[in-house]
């Protein structure tokens, strides 16, 4: 009897735990993933907008991720994407931003929802948008340390793929100009040293007609004179 007793106890402690695992699995969105993009080349001083979107989840009630980058770039703001079916309606969005060290920023970014209905944040979008200022010139990836999607239920949706973009910051090309007597004008190379030539035998021709005809009018004015 003993062991009928201990077999039953064990085929209830093995029942337990198989549908423990089946609860978090179905809590797990097996292809949600978070997109931050795209990947950006800009000038110095610039500034630049990157999309924050969240893909493949069920009843998402909150989001956040915590990112880190060099000081190449500054974040100024983040806006949320309110309104929506996706996103369900107003809520709040916190940005923290510090410095991590003395060449890498930080920035806490989150959102949760006022309210919930079921379904409503079910499926893909876009959730908010990182306005950035290219602040020096240099490339910085932007890399996320921590991420967690929470759904209606409180359960952890764990992101399976998490994408983020490289920044590079190219110095500004200027326009080259010559000034000559107050006058400026932009300096434009040719294709071919051949134009060069055809104008200055163009000068050279204009110049020695100039001269000839003051020269013999110089003529003619002495032998008018005697």
């Amino acid at each position: 009897m003993k062991r009928i007793v201990f077999g039953i106890m064990v085929m209830l402690m093995l029942l337990a735990v198989c549908s423990s695992t089946t609860i978090i699995k179905a809590n797990s969105a097996t292809g949600a993933s978070i997109v931050i993009s795209p990947d950006t080349t800009t000038s110095s001083a610039s500034t630049f907008t990157l999309n924050l979107t969240i893909n493949n989840v069920i009843n998402m009630r909150a989001w956040e991720v915590t990112l880190v980058y060099q000081k190449t770039i500054i974040l100024n703001s983040v806006d949320t994407v309110n309104d929506t079916t996706f996103t369900d309606g107003p809520g709040l969005a916190i940005v923290k931003t510090e410095d991590y060290n003395s060449s890498w920023s930080y920035a806490d970014i989150a959102r949760t929802t006022q309210s919930i209905v079921p379904g409503s944040g079910t499926g893909s979008g876009l959730v908010a948008q990182l306005h950035c200022l290219a602040a020096s010139i240099g490339t910085t990836t932007i890399d996320c340390i921590s991420c967690e999607i929470m759904d209606a239920n409180g359960n952890d949706i764990t992101p399976v793929t998490v994408t983020t973009p490289t920044i590079t910051v190219a110095p500004v090309q200027p326009t080259p100009t010559s000034t000559v007597g107050g006058w400026s004008f932009s300096v434009v190379k040719a294709d071919s040293p051949v134009s060069y030539i055809g104008l200055a035998s163009a000068i050279i021709a204009v110049v020695a007609i100039i001269a000839t005809t003051i020269y013999f009018k110089g003529i003619k004015r002495r032998k008018e004179k005697q």
